[in-house]
Formats: structure tokens, sequence, C-alpha cells
């Protein structure tokens, strides 16, 4: 099993800023990381992920996953 993204060492309201309380939780990886190299796996072309993720930009690049992080790929 792979974790994307990072998993908080504590969960603890006290010890872990991205806990919001209530059990809501700060993601670390933006929605458009995941979607981006889903988008790519179906085909979708490079000039038309801006349009499709257009808040992708406010995040760190390598916070966007590619295709050949989220799936295994067979020479």
């Amino acid at each position: 099993m792979q974790v994307l993204g990072e998993y908080p060492e504590q969960l603890a309201e006290e010890h872990c800023p991205l806990n919001m309380g209530r059990g809501r939780f700060i993601p670390t990886t933006p929605w458009e990381g995941i979607w981006w190299g889903v988008a790519k796996w179906f085909g979708v072309p490079q000039a038309d992920l801006p349009a499709m993720f257009p808040y992708a930009k406010n995040f760190p690049a390598e916070r966007i996953l590619t295709m050949e992080q989220l799936f295994k790929t067979t020479a």
C-alpha cells in the first residue's frame, strides 16, 4: 500500500497543526494533486490540464502527482 501526502506524526488536536478539531484535518495533498495524474492517465493533453485544475498553480509542483507516481506501468 502507498500513502500519498504526509501522515501526521501526532493526531491529538493540541500536538498536530493539521488537526482542526472535531475530526477535521487539513490535507497535505491538494485535490488537484491526485486528479492531475488521473487526467493524464486518461489521455487529457498537458495543455488542457490548467483549465481543468485552475487551482493547481497555487500549490508547489511536488504536491501535484504524476501519472507515474499514481499508477504502475508495465514495459
